[in-house]
């Protein structure tokens, strides 16, 4: 049976190599007033210094592990999963470095793997291994999580080009390839040196 019960979205597993798993954050900042929702879990890339959520290219910077803002409304400084969109910080308020702005916190060693539910028709084989994919409903957001799942929409090769790579089926007992949907152990496909896009 295959296993089902991960959550969407990206869950940051390990690092790759022999390094500490330590899968920590840092933080960037998000326009005020961005107009696009943001998930726990979703991808994201820089623009001209601001995070927004990332397409199917190989240009994901990390993914989206919470955000910290002044809420305009109460004063309260909060911390939450996910970023509404639309959300600002207040006027003045300095949140961090000074600024009065939302925060977003990024996993973004590009050494992160993730664990990734695929789409229920995407019956992934072990020829998947190695090869890039796209990602499909990125920025749909239900209770704070992402809803993004691998498409099964490969490369043409092991060249790149998509967002994932995947790495192999994500370790549990009675898990089989050509299953769908399964959960599958991936890195970002971040190709050369990480730039702005």
């Amino acid at each position: 049976m295959p296993f089902i019960d991960i959550q969407k979205g990206f869950s940051p597993a390990r690092k790759l190599g022999s390094q500490y798993n330590s899968c920590g954050f840092n933080t960037y900042p998000i326009r005020n007033g961005y107009a696009t929702a943001i998930g726990e879990g979703d991808p994201v890339k820089l623009s001209a210094g601001y995070i927004k959520i990332a397409d199917n290219l190989a240009n994901c910077y990390g993914v989206m592990g919470g955000v910290q803002y002044v809420d305009p409304a109460t004063g309260y400084l909060m911390f939450e999963k996910n970023f509404v969109a639309g959300t600002s910080s207040k006027g003045g308020v300095p949140v961090l470095n000074g600024e009065a702005r939302v925060y977003a916190k990024i996993y973004d060693d590009e050494d992160n793997t993730y664990v990734v539910r695929t789409a229920t028709s995407a019956a992934l084989t072990v020829s998947a291994v190695g090869r890039t994919y796209k990602m499909s409903a990125i920025g749909s957001v239900v209770n704070g999580r992402s809803q993004c799942v691998i498409d099964g929409v490969a490369s043409a090769g092991t060249s790149g080009g998509y967002m994932v790579t995947v790495l192999g089926l994500y370790g549990t007992q009675g898990v089989a390839w050509g299953q769908g949907p399964i959960a599958v152990e991936v890195k970002l496909a971040r190709f050369g040196s990480v730039q702005e896009l």
